[in-house]
């Protein structure tokens, strides 16, 4: 059975989560597009958006009616040619609400698993949690009637285990799509030694439909993403308590967070990375790699973080929550306490770092679209290690973790070359640069 075929009956479980809204929307477009190209009009494919939470899935209703309508808007010449057999159809206008309401038709919320029963491709997009993933894909591959194919986004379980476990077997690949899923251009394919090729083609020839680039990890827990993401987190914590001996344990994270930033050059410091993901979920993700691969991979502060009540993440307009940092908007503006149980502006610690991080006219922002980028990178960071400063020292040996942290998972053939790993970092953490094109 070829994509196209598939296409016409698709469900996501977990459509409402913050991962599951954004494949919902990838879908719901692509769907809509197929069978506009293909029929003259839309709303006779089915795309079965489960979730258990009725007011998420309300709200997923109000976000992909929204979105869908910018996405016509953008393709009106195409779709003009598409809808051409229908002569009522005659102003732009008229043609973008008939594709927003023959899209709206073909979607179907639900809270329960029943009309998985004739899904073609199944997406999971539940949370990262080992067991409920295993209770969900057993129960998908029991009310499934027409041997589907599952597609889960976890994004550190490995898939011979969840295949294993639910008995899905050939029909479950690893599809892990980088958050926020819409707007992120990588997706980290995972076979097992028993996925079905036409499941890996499906696979492929989907992701190149979403126009998504690939990457393709070896089955480890972690992959390649959190295989070199939980690891940085592990060191970046060991650091910072390690440095508490001397300062205000504020003061190391909030140094750390500054030289991962301003000196990396990165979009986020690391402990603002750790907020965006989510304290929780970094934690969770830590723990399932360390059980599957026997190494300490659980960080005692992001611990303390929790047991404080303090977890991270996006609230559902997709705001920050409250972590490591307390924001304004997305501007960090207070630092938590673990001794006095309470914020603290960063104000603060304004003196510790000036004399710590050293100045650079340089930023993430700066350069995503400069187009002497990689000139600038290159003798930015031949500065960088020339110098002594206790930042600059600090960055010099976070990079040579980072690198180890890549040739290992080169080496253990988890990605196929440190290619693949640059290109995990720079699509899917958004670096301006990866690891083998440092000076």
């Amino acid at each position: 059975m070829d994509l196209d075929t598939r296409l016409q009956n698709v469900a996501v479980v977990g459509a409402a989560g913050k991962m599951g809204q954004g494949i919902s929307l990838l879908l719901a477009q692509e769907m809509a597009s197929l069978e506009a190209r293909l029929r003259g009009k839309v709303g006779s494919y089915r795309l079965h958006l489960i979730d258990s939470q009725e007011n998420g899935l309300v709200d997923l209703r109000h976000y992909l009616k929204q979105h869908l309508k910018k996405f016509a808007e953008k393709k009106i010449i195409s779709l003009r040619a598409d809808f051409k057999s229908n002569p009522a159809l005659i102003s732009n206008e008229q043609i973008v609400n008939a594709f927003v309401e023959g899209a709206m038709d073909m979607l179907c919320f639900e809270t329960h698993l029943e009309n998985v029963q004739h899904a073609q491709l199944i997406f999971e997009a539940i949370s990262e949690n080992e067991v409920a993933k295993v209770n969900l894909l057993r129960t998908l591959k029991d009310k499934n009637q027409v041997d589907g194919y599952v597609l889960t986004n976890t994004s550190s379980i490995p898939i011979a285990f969840l295949a294993e476990k639910s008995g899905l077997a050939e029909r479950l690949i690893g599809f892990h799509f980088y958050n926020p899923p819409a707007v992120q251009k990588l997706v980290e394919v995972i076979a097992t030694a028993k996925t079905a090729p036409p499941l890996l083609t499906v696979a492929s020839e989907l992701i190149q439909r979403l126009k998504k680039s690939t990457v393709s990890a070896k089955d480890v827990a972690g992959f390649i993403g959190n295989g070199h993401f939980i690891r940085e987190v592990h060191y970046a914590c060991s650091q910072v308590q390690a440095w508490s001996y001397t300062m205000e344990l504020e003061e190391a994270i909030f140094l750390m967070d500054s030289l991962t930033q301003k000196i990396l050059l990165r979009p986020m410091g690391i402990f603002q990375l750790i907020d965006y993901v989510g304290i929780d979920i970094c934690d969770q993700i830590s723990k399932i790699m360390e059980e599957h691969l026997n190494e300490p991979l659980q960080s005692t502060l992001l611990q303390q973080m929790l047991s404080a009540g303090i977890t991270g993440g996006q609230y559902s307009d997709g705001s920050q929550k409250k972590g490591f940092f307390g924001y304004e908007g997305n501007v960090k503006k207070e630092i938590y306490s673990l001794k006095e149980h309470q914020y603290r502006p960063i104000s603060e610690l304004e003196g510790s770092y000036q004399t710590k991080i050293p100045p650079s006219s340089l930023s993430w922002k700066s350069l995503q679209n400069d187009p002497q980028k990689t000139a600038k990178i290159h003798q930015h960071f031949q500065e960088v290690f020339a110098q002594d400063s206790w930042g600059a020292k600090n960055a010099q040996v976070y990079l040579q973790h980072s690198r180890e942290i890549a040739q290992m998972l080169v080496t253990q053939g988890v990605a196929h070359s440190l290619a693949d790993v640059d290109k995990v970092l720079e699509l899917g953490f958004f670096h301006l640069y990866g690891v083998s094109q440092l000076p």
